[in-house]
């Protein structure tokens, strides 16, 4: 039992600083993406020239901010799933890990220089589903009673009706004896 609740424990780390590296790379992407966001403006102006730079520039921070706002969500689903150890909040943020898990795939498909990203997103998803069994299992044995734990049959309440039964019967025998007598 000891070496379940260690390795369940080991994948709970991992799985939080895994999300916690995740959210520092979104962070990070973000502030370069505000850094660089003149450069990435006048590329956009290039390309396009009916575009103004200053369209481009809020065009480019709008895309910036939503991917952010949606790499967090995504990784504080994970985090806070394996920190409170919450199955369904697991099982969310696996079937986004797939989904990722596929997007990767479809990049090493088309360019194989992703192959260490799909690579890493296998291990990471194979983590993942491991705690989420872990974790099911976990809570199944919390949710079945223990049998040393349930409460004795109530064995009073039918003594009781069979001693009453029983003086009844005894009683009934007494008077009979009674009548015959006189």
């Amino acid at each position: 039992m000891e070496r379940q609740i260690s390795g369940f424990i080991c994948k709970k780390y991992t799985i939080i600083v895994m999300t916690l590296i995740f959210m520092l790379m979104a962070l990070i992407s973000f502030i370069s993406i505000c850094l660089d966001v003149d450069k990435y403006a006048q590329i956009t102006h290039e390309k396009n020239p009916e575009i103004s730079p200053n369209e481009a520039k809020t065009a480019t921070m709008a895309i910036g901010v939503v991917i952010f706002i949606i790499s967090l969500t995504f990784s504080s689903i994970g985090l806070f799933g394996a920190i409170k150890e919450n199955y369904c909040l697991s099982i969310t943020y696996s079937l986004l890990w797939l989904i990722e898990l596929i997007n990767s795939l479809v990049k090493t498909i088309a360019s194989p220089i992703h192959s260490l990203g799909l690579i890493i997103n296998l291990i990471i998803f194979a983590v993942l589903i491991l705690f989420i069994i872990d974790l099911r299992q976990k809570r199944q044995t919390s949710q079945s009673p223990s049998p040393s734990l349930s409460p004795p049959p109530p064995l009073t309440t039918t003594t009781t009706a069979t001693t009453a039964a029983n003086n009844d019967s005894n009683t009934t025998t007494t008077n009979s004896s009674i009548i015959k007598t006189v």
